[in-house]
């Protein structure tokens, strides 16, 4: 599993940081905030692949907030909580959680949770095909033919964002808030930069630029020798 953008809402500072680090280690871009305030900001104005979120934050009840999310948005969702009988995980799953961990608990378990809820059709796979490539997480790199290509961390992850959407055209600030982080500040010039990068290495078919609508996957058949 590669390149989700998570946004992990956690009123603990130590515990923000030590599951950011483990994310980021999973390859995945997180949105680190510590207050409901914060996650209504982002949810209403980011776009995220996985939600968690902790039970107890200091300005509103974690399950307050997602009971408000999930008038409005559909994405997999983790409960955090230091309680943890059955009561307290059966609300949380009724308030519209996908998934409930106690502390103290492995960041193991949690990358693992977090990789079999990106395993839902529509978010996150092992691999994509695009035409005659094929493109490979674990190393970020697309091979054909035996041959392979090795690609910047931004490159693949804007490559993995149109092949998990075939056919749906992106306009550019569109692309930039999937695939950038949400507190850059990139330009339409650098998403500009990044498709002619991956255009040259792997064709220019990968990705079609339609004028004056913005970007989507393209085919490569057999374009690349």
């Amino acid at each position: 599993m590669l390149m989700a953008k998570i946004l992990l809402i956690e009123r603990d500072q130590n515990i923000l940081q030590t599951v950011s680090v483990q994310l980021r280690r999973d390859n995945h871009q997180i949105e680190p905030v510590s207050s409901a305030l914060e996650a209504r900001h982002w949810l209403e104005n980011g776009a995220f692949d996985l939600v968690i979120i902790d039970s107890n934050l200091p300005d509103e009840p974690g399950l307050h907030l997602l009971r408000w999310y999930r008038r409005k948005g559909n994405l997999p969702v983790i409960i955090l909580s230091d309680r943890g009988s059955i009561d307290d995980r059966t609300e949380g799953l009724d308030a519209g959680a996908d998934d409930f961990l106690i502390h103290p608990f492995s960041l193991r378990e949690l990358s693992s949770r977090v990789r079999a809820l990106l395993r839902r059709p529509g978010l996150i796979c092992d691999y994509h095909r695009i035409g005659d490539w094929v493109l490979n997480p674990t190393t970020l790199s697309a091979h054909f033919n035996g041959r392979q290509v090795k690609l910047r961390p931004r490159e693949f992850a804007l490559l993995e964002f149109l092949a998990r959407h075939p056919g749906v055209i992106f306009k550019a600030n569109e692309l930039v808030l999937r695939v950038w982080p949400s507190n850059s500040e990139v330009t339409a010039e650098a998403l500009r930069t990044t498709v002619k990068r991956i255009r040259q290495q792997l064709g220019d078919r990968i990705i079609e630029v339609i004028a004056g609508a913005g970007y989507k996957l393209g085919s490569s058949e057999r374009e690349v020798a």
